[in-house]
């Protein structure tokens, strides 16, 4: 019982305990959510601030179109930097969860599918 809580944790980090009841009703099992909560205790896996990481953010076309966009913004870069004004735009997606679940001493890091959400965006000129 212990190896299928353990599964489900790392299956979905950032699942509720009463997501985690629902999953095991599914396979016929009736667990209480104490039950779950006393499980996790003894498998020494904790609910911290999670860390997210965009499905395309790293993927090799994303870098390899970087790499592309810095050479080529180096071969045409103006000699006077100075006049150069770069914009940099962060993106927050409010739809996913802040807090998940992993081991005591590791650190939490959910991979977030590219959707449609509601998104908060920064935008910042920057120059010399």
């Amino acid at each position: 019982m212990l190896q299928q809580i353990k599964a489900i944790v790392e299956q979905k980090p950032d699942g509720t305990l009463k997501e985690m009841q629902q999953l095991f009703e599914v396979h016929g099992l009736s667990l209480s959510i104490s039950s779950i909560f006393n499980a996790l205790n003894k498998l020494g896996i904790t609910l911290k601030k999670c860390h997210t990481e965009l499905d395309r953010i790293n993927s090799t076309t994303t870098i390899a179109s970087r790499q592309a966009y810095a050479t080529y913004f180096i071969s045409n870069a103006p000699n006077n930097m100075e006049k150069c004004i770069f914009i940099d735009k962060s993106g927050f997606n409010l739809v996913h969860r802040n807090f998940a679940r992993s081991i005591r001493g590791s650190r939490t890091i959910v991979i977030l599918l590219t959707v449609r959400g509601r998104m908060v965006s920064l935008v910042a000129p920057m120059n010399a």
